[in-house]
């Protein structure tokens, strides 16, 4: 086997066990928080793919999903009605992702959709814990 599909094997093996070790932590600790998306997306993107833009701006990697994370987390603390954190938590990961100059989706996204749709009424067989 040449030294580039050796690569690409290792790449893949890592992007597998990293997916899987989510998955695992999961399943032992009862707690579906622990599966992420976003980080299955950025571990493809930039381990098998090596997609080059994403590997330029390696800070926004980390920064992005991690505070705008933090931002969730705290938001959904708050005292306030589900529409009222999902607007807050719009705007200040907007305003976030606008000051480090970023174009990642926000980490929060999945969660805040799922807001939006219970606040008119649960969907048939949806819970916020999907």
């Amino acid at each position: 086997m040449n030294t580039k599909k050796r690569k690409n094997l290792l790449a893949y093996t890592m992007a597998f066990a990293m997916i899987i070790l989510m998955a695992a932590a999961s399943e032992l600790r009862h707690n579906h928080e622990f599966i992420l998306p976003e980080i299955a997306a950025m571990v493809i993107a930039m381990w098998v793919y090596r997609d080059p833009n994403w590997l330029r701006h390696p800070l926004q990697i980390f920064l992005a999903p991690t505070l705008t994370s933090v931002i969730g987390f705290t938001v959904n603390h708050l005292p306030a009605a589900y529409l009222c954190k999902v607007g807050i938590d719009f705007i200040l990961i907007m305003a976030f992702l606008r000051l480090i100059q970023s174009n990642f989706a926000p980490s929060r996204c999945g969660k805040s959709a799922r807001r939006v749709l219970w606040a008119f009424g649960p969907p048939v067989g949806w819970s916020l814990q999907q």
